[in-house]
């Protein structure tokens, strides 16, 4: 069974600080079944991390 979690927080809850590591992780996600999408628009710049 397929099933999406969204993590949605409050200004000033860390949330930020959450998507960060997900990204950094992205591979490690991957290689468990987990997908952490980009959703950056087509043509948008390339993120620093």
């Amino acid at each position: 069974m397929r099933r999406a979690i969204v993590h949605i927080g409050m200004p000033r809850t860390g949330s930020t600080s959450f998507q960060e590591v997900l990204a950094r992780l992205r591979p490690r996600l991957g290689s468990v079944g987990l997908c952490y999408p980009k959703l950056a628009p087509p043509g948008s710049p390339p993120r620093r991390t």
